[in-house]
């Protein structure tokens, strides 16, 4: 068994490697079609999680270059938006 797993897993690490950004894309542009959509959920909280991350590295690094004009619009909840 545990050759087979070794095996398939080979097999699945090359497909990804070779082909990862196509089934990347290929998802995003299904998400754009229907964002709402309940197969997004995951994805929809991994992008507010990130977001709302980069806000605060941005303001802080905003703040530590004295940079007081920089105004970033705040990160929406966009889960919460579902219908």
């Amino acid at each position: 068994m545990q050759v087979v797993e070794e095996c398939c897993g080979a097999i699945l690490d090359r497909v990804y490697r070779e082909s990862g950004e196509e089934f990347a894309i290929a998802f995003l542009e299904e998400f754009a079609k229907s964002p709402t959509s309940p197969r997004f959920s995951i994805l929809l909280m991994t992008l507010n999680q990130v977001c709302i991350k980069a806000q605060k590295v941005a303001l802080e690094t905003a703040k530590q270059l004295h940079v007081d004009h920089i105004k970033l619009a705040p990160v929406t909840e966009i889960t919460k938006r579902r219908t």
